[in-house]
């Protein structure tokens, strides 16, 4: 996985902050909707000026509590809120009222969102099912920032501009009060429900750089750039009174399923679809939620279960029942029942060195099966054989909102394969003299982050190709968030990120050119891959990306401003089967010689490709897995919710590209390796694959 983003303006700090800064390795139980429930009631003559006596006496007050990234247990203040909405339909009241002795405002000319009290409002008037986007605003003393991702995968958050939201701040010795009102672009009305959240910072001695605060409504951070991150809120007529709907969840008989408690269910009103929100369970898995009158159904949030996918439930998990004004309904169990893996596409030897017509038709009923069972939105498959692409085909969405296919040109994020398409022109560059795989590399420029131990001396364009420097993959995976060396240089693998992105910047000394230039010189136009290729955001971008997903909601890639060597590619399954035909044809303007070294083996990582016993080790870029077919030559890719893998057999003169946009593609792709190669010949249980 790619590490955090580099700087980013000062405006955009706070979108960084609580939008994107949450690991994609969080467990499933937390990827849907947060849980929070609240409910508005309409009101007329509401005045933006901070004074709040002209709002409805029967508005709820809710706290804001819910740590993002803690227990909560860091906010210093108590804060709460309540919202309304225009009779006519067209305009959304919030207010905030904030306990803080300490309100810290700097001069617009110092402005700076992690180093002030903000508010960050997110309204996601849409509320689709499918995962729709928020508008999202900054509210500060000195104004409002609209910061909504028009470059996200809802193209209504375009539609969001500065104009769309008035706010009046006002002081008191006792804190703040925030009042808003948000214009929407489409009319909501009583009876439906709609996305939103909002979270506070809290700065109180920014002379002192004390880390801010934050708390928010909903639990779960990345609200604006991952679908359904924000809370739900229920529109009411002025006296509507609610009923409750309660009940709990188990497994079907027989079924040894995880703990049900704290997660989610979706409770739906079976006549209007858009009136919906998420619960969250307790921890015996019982839920309660106050709802309108009507008949509702209730289902699971999540597909899958299980820390590695392994409960897939089948699609009748449901019961529905009625709510009554003032009343309590509870309703029946909700059973979950389990669909198994459709592994019956594997047989007990591969297809791929055979592959033909009937093959093909096996393949597609394989990926049809294998991405509806882990909710995988899109694919894009190839299958390479004497020297062509024998097949290819495209599959599914490259978006779960939009339903936009999946076409040839779609970029998806290949992540790790980044680092075997640099390795490519590294040697190209070292072919030509420009550096020496095992020279020093601090004789080129040093790696001044870790020249303090003597032992980054010795990492060469070698080591850091076949993972051997010691370095981290990341440096803020480690405790302290600083960069280590685990042994010493040559004498151990450990795989690194960190390293490929020093020796880019040794490439980028040495040439005098951006990593990009050289990248789509040197590697890109002579491995035959497509003009189209990207390693940063460019004005096209946004139509031929690919959006990242896990449990089909999509989410907003971390799209670098600049290339890097380990993991910023975006190509397409075409694409990489070119990657492989060049390799496997020894073409590119690379020579013989060059392909050696590039194939040598160099490391044992200790490592398995899942569900095989095969050895896996590190060419001087390339991972090699030695298998009963003779040498497997490729690399993998996991980013953002998206997986990719390639992979040739040198001795068949075959091999197979895979790209998907779920962040459960890994299970699609071990299992395609089986279909395609190993066969329940060779199938046997283990941990899965690393990279």
């Amino acid at each position: 996985m790619a590490p955090n983003s580099p700087a980013l303006p000062a405006t955009h700090h706070l979108l960084a902050c609580c939008s994107l800064a949450v690991s994609l390795t969080l467990p499933l139980a937390v990827q849907a909707e947060n849980g929070a429930v609240g409910y508005a009631r309409p009101a007329s003559d509401i005045v933006i000026d901070g004074n709040l006596s002209d709002w409805p006496e029967n508005a709820t007050r809710y706290p804001i509590e819910s740590g993002l990234w803690d227990d909560g247990s860091g906010w210093r203040d108590e804060a709460y809120f309540q919202a309304a909405y225009d009779p006519s339909g067209e305009y959304l009241y919030l207010s905030v009222e904030v306990t803080d002795d300490s309100t810290v405002n700097l001069p617009e000319e110092e402005a700076d969102l992690l180093r002030e009290d903000t508010l960050v409002i997110y309204i996601d008037a849409e509320h689709h099912w499918r995962g729709s986007a928020p508008w999202a605003f900054v509210g500060a003393l000195e104004g409002i920032d609209n910061i909504s991702n028009g470059e996200g995968w809802d193209p209504q958050t375009t539609r969001a501009t500065d104009d769309s939201a008035d706010l009046a701040v006002v002081t008191t010795e006792e804190g703040r009060r925030y009042e808003w009102r948000i214009e929407l672009d489409q009319v909501v009305r009583a009876g439906m429900s709609i996305g939103l959240d909002l979270i506070l910072v809290d700065v109180d001695e920014p002379a002192l750089n004390q880390a801010p605060a934050y708390i928010a409504w909903g639990p779960y951070g990345s609200k604006a750039a991952r679908a359904s991150r924000l809370g739900d809120l229920v529109l009411l007529d002025a006296t509507e009174v609610l009923g409750t709907l309660s009940g709990d969840m188990a497994w079907a008989d027989g079924i040894d399923g995880p703990d049900l408690g704290e997660y989610r269910v979706r409770v739906r009103n079976r006549h209007d679809p858009e009136l919906w929100v998420s619960v969250i369970s307790d921890e015996t898995g019982r839920f309660s939620v106050d709802l309108p009158s009507g008949e509702y159904c209730i289902t699971p949030a999540f597909i899958l279960y299980g820390p590695e996918a392994e409960f897939r439930l089948t699609d009748d998990s449901k019961v529905c029942d009625s709510v009554q004004a003032g009343e309590e309904t509870v309703a029946a169990t909700l059973v979950k029942s389990v669909r198994p893996v459709p592994e019956h596409h594997i047989q007990e030897s591969g297809l791929l060195f055979s592959f033909d017509g009937r093959a093909a038709e096996r393949l597609d009923a394989f990926m049809a099966d294998y991405m509806d069972h882990y909710t995988i939105p899109g694919a894009g498959v190839a299958i390479i054989k004497d020297g062509e692409i024998v097949y290819r085909q495209e599959y599914g969405v490259t978006n779960w909102l939009t339903q936009q296919p999946v076409r040839r040109k779609n970029l998806f994020d290949i992540g790790s394969i980044t680092k075997v398409i640099f390795a490519f022109a590294v040697h190209r560059l070292v072919e030509r003299g420009v550096l020496e795989l095992d020279r020093p590399l601090y004789e080129y420029l040093p790696f001044e982050d870790i020249a303090h131990d003597e032992r980054s001396k010795l990492f060469t364009a070698r080591l850091v190709l076949s993972h051997q420097t010691g370095l981290p993959n990341w440096r803020f995976q480690n405790d302290d968030g600083l960069l280590d060396i685990e042994f010493t240089p040559g004498e151990g693998y450990r795989y690194s990120g960190e390293g490929y992105d020093y020796l880019g910047r040794v490439v980028e000394h040495l040439t005098g050119e951006s990593l990009e230039t050289v990248m789509m010189r040197e590697a890109v136009e002579p491995l035959g891959m497509s003009t189209a290729v990207r390693f940063t955001e460019r004005d096209d971008w946004h139509d031929m990306f690919v959006h990242g997903h896990s449990e089909l909601r999509a989410f907003t890639s971390q799209t670098p401003d600049e290339a890097h060597a380990a993991y910023s590619a975006m190509a397409s399954a075409s694409d990489l089967a070119q990657v492989l035909l060049t390799w496997m044809e020894r073409g590119g303007g690379l020579s013989d010689e060059g392909y050696d070294a590039m194939f040598e083996q160099q490391v044992d990582t200790g490592q398995t490709p899942q569900d095989t016993d095969w050895k896996a080790y590190y060419g001087v870029g390339p991972r090699i897995v030695e298998t009963p077919y003779g040498r497997a030559i490729g690399h993998g890719g996991l980013n953002w919710g998206q997986i990719a893998q390639m992979e040739f057999y040198e001795d068949h003169n075959a091999g197979f590209v895979m790209t998907t946009n779920g962040d459960d593609g890994m299970h699609v792709r071990n299992a395609l390796r089986l279909f395609l190669v190993a066969g329940k010949e060779y199938s046997v249980g283990n941990d899965p694959e690393s990279e």
